[in-house]
Parts: structure tokens; C-alpha cells; sequence
């Protein structure tokens, strides 16, 4: 029986510096944009190479990716309704974590899926070696390239997924510090992968879903064990230790890939060596411009990560917690104090009001009628 391990002749191609990087990149967007204003008519072209290059998809294309939204959407809500709020009630999980829980098992079981079929496509998969030789992504370009099966599908998947993720952000998941950013990020790679889809440049799309989709396993996999840390009002170490586990882990992959490999490795073919060696791919100003932007988003993400690491190294705080979701987990502390407050103050109204002449049966029958219309209220 053979061994899994990686291909023979699979050798690594070097990976640029940060230096270079920066460095042509001014030059890259400098050219492109002086030719666009040289030898570009405006809307006339635009809207030519728009049509071309969007009517090199299918219209059943389009059609699927908006059905697997759909999809996505009703198998979240049934495995939330059948599977995770079960678990939650089962252990006895704080109201709150439990609100929580669904939204990060969801997350952790899609990426965890769509990242090992891509990473078998890379990393194993005969001829596509895109991950360990980048300049091979262009080898043969053109806008008629055949689109393997399993690419196509990986596509097709994660463009409904960020489609079901625009709707979910806004109306269904925990609103966060930085949900804005994450609706301009789902807005941001759905276009992405659509347009790289159609001018088929599928093969750098390929690499960038297996460089994100690696910290977001990591990420949703540490929240849901936070999320068990307690459990019918105790404390459970074993849960806190992968999570502290995982929160390093994290870190670590979060910059290897998303700010190493994906600016250096991914951008880097996409951009630099294009122009360099004067390949001819449409909206390539455009395409490169978004992933820009998502080496943006990186980059903010990861200031949070950094202020939670030093919160952490400094004892500032002594556990672990998404230090995004501050703002609304203060609302939340500041209505529940209200609430409290607000039910003191009832409490010492009905002490006044019937006093020391009254009886104390009659004041607890009094007082649980108040909280019986009180639940009734809410």
C-alpha cells in the first residue's frame, strides 16, 4: 500500500520579500493605471470587457450559485435547530455561549470541509502544483482555459457560501465590532471569485481559498471550545486548554499565510509577475485591487489578534475572549444591569409600600403575583 505523502517531483518555488513586493507593486499599479487613461475608453470598453468576460460563465452558473446559497441557508438553520442548540441545551451552556455556538460550529464545519478539499487539490492532486510552483498558474493562459471539475466545484461553493454569509452577517449572526468589514469582505470575494472564475484565472483563486480557509478552521474550531469552557455552572480546564492551544495556533497561521504567503506567493503571481512578463488578462488592475483589499482586511483582522495576544502576555485579561464583540457585550452587561437595577427598585417599593403591618404572607403573594406579570411582559 503506498504512503500519503506528497508528490516527487512537487519542488518549491522561492518566495518573494516584502521589499520586492512593495516595491513593484507601485510600478505595477502605476502602469496599469496610466495605460487604462492612455488606451482606455471610458464606458464604451469597460462595458465590452465587462460582457465578455461575465458572459464566459454560463447562465446555469450564476443560477447554481445563487441556489447553493439558498442551501447553505436552510442546512444552517436545520443543523442549528437539530443539532447545535441541542448540544448547547444538553451541557448546560451559559445563555449567551449558547447563542454563540451555532454560528461557529456552522463556520468550523463549512471551512473545515471546503479547506481539506482544496488542500487535496493542491497539495495532492497530480498536475496542479499551483501551491508549491505559483508561476504555473499562467502556464497555457487564456480566456477559453477548460476549468477542472473539482476547481469548478470549490468555486461554485464558496461563492455560495460568501453569498449565504452576506445575508447571515446581517441578519442572522452575532453582530460584532467589525461586521461592517466582514459584509465589505463577503462582498469583496464574492465578486472575486466569480470574476477570477470567468477570465479563468481559477488556479490563483484556488490558492487563495486554501490559504483563508486554514485560519477560519483554527479560528471557528477555538470559539466553540471557549464556547464549553463552562458547562451547568462549571468550569471545564480541558475545553480552556485547546482553546488557549488553538488561540496560539492561530496566530501563527493567521500570519504565515494571510500575510506571508498570500501577498508574497498569491498577489505577488497575480500582479507582479503578470506584468512583468506581459501576460494579457482582463481587468487584471481590477481583480488585484480586491485582493489589495483583502490584504487590508487581513491586516486590520490581525490588529485584533495582536491587542488580544498582549492583553493576554501583559495579565491584562485572564482568559481568552473575542475582543471584537467588546461593544456589544458591554450593551449587553449595561441592559442586564438596568434590568437588575430596575427589579431592586421594584423589590424596595413593595417593602415600603406594605411595610411592617403587614403580613409576610401576604407581601410574598403580592411580590410573586409582580413577578408573574413581569415574565408574562417579557
Amino acid at each position: 500500500m503506498n504512503s500519503f505523502s506528497l508528490p516527487s517531483n512537487y519542488t518549491w518555488e522561492p518566495t518573494s520579500s516584502y521589499f520586492l513586493f512593495f516595491l513593484e507593486s507601485g510600478d505595477f499599479i502605476r502602469d496599469n493605471f496610466n495605460q487604462l487613461l492612455t488606451n482606455y475608453s471610458f464606458p464604451e470598453d469597460t462595458i465590452k470587457d465587462l460582457n465578455k468576460c461575465l458572459t464566459n460563465l454560463h447562465r446555469n452558473d450564476y443560477l447554481l450559485m445563487f441556489i447553493l446559497a439558498i442551501f447553505w441557508t436552510i442546512l444552517r438553520n436545520q443543523l442549528t435547530s437539530h443539532i447545535f442548540k441541542p448540544i448547547a441545551r444538553y451541557y448546560v451552556l451559559p445563555k449567551q455561549e449558547s447563542d454563540k455556538l451555532p454560528e461557529s460550529a456552522w463556520k468550523f464545519m463549512f471551512y473545515l470541509s471546503t479547506w481539506s478539499y482544496s488542500a487535496y487539490i493542491l497539495l495532492w492532486q497530480p498536475g496542479t502544483n499551483y501551491f508549491y510552483k505559483p508561476t504555473d498558474v499562467w502556464k497555457d493562459y487564456s480566456m477559453s482555459l477548460d476549468i477542472p471539475k473539482e476547481i469548478y466545484n470549490i468555486f461554485l461553493i464558496e461563492i455560495g457560501f460568501y453569498l449565504h454569509s452576506l445575508y447571515a452577517t446581517i441578519f442572522v449572526d452575532h453582530w460584532r465590532r467589525d461586521s461592517l468589514v466582514l459584509i465589505g469582505h463577503h462582498i469583496v470575494a464574492s465578486f472575486l471569485l466569480v470574476f477570477t472564475l470567468s477570465i479563468r484565472c481559477h488556479r490563483t483563486g484556488l490558492i487563495a481559498i486554501f490559504l483563508h480557509d486554514a485560519c477560519d478552521i483554527i479560528l471557528e474550531g477555538t470559539k466553540t471550545c471557549l464556547y464549553f469552557k463552562r458547562q451547568n455552572n462549571k468550569n471545564i480546564n480541558f475545553f480552556e486548554t485547546i482553546a488557549n492551544i488553538g488561540f496560539l495556533l492561530f496566530t501563527v497561521t493567521w500570519f504565515i499565510t494571510r500575510l506571508y504567503w498570500f501577498p508574497l506567493r498569491n498577489i505577488f503571481i497575480s500582479s507582479i509577475y503578470v506584468h512583468q512578463n506581459g501576460i494579457q488578462v482582463p481587468f487584471i488592475l481590477f481583480l488585484n485591487s480586491l485582493l489589495y483589499i483583502l490584504l487590508t482586511m487581513n491586516l486590520y483582522w490581525f490588529s485584533f489578534i495582536i491587542k488580544l495576544l498582549f492583553k493576554v502576555i501583559t495579565g491584562q485579561t485572564k482568559e481568552l475572549e473575542d475582543n471584537r464583540e467588546y461593544e456589544h457585550d458591554e450593551f449587553d452587561k449595561t441592559v442586564e444591569e438596568k434590568e437588575t437595577k430596575d427589579k431592586n427598585e421594584s423589590d424596595n417599593q413593595l417593602n415600603v409600600s406594605f411595610g411592617k403591618d403587614k403580613s409576610l404572607t401576604e407581601f410574598l403573594l403580592h411580590k410573586r403575583k409582580e413577578d408573574e406579570n413581569r415574565g408574562r411582559a417579557t
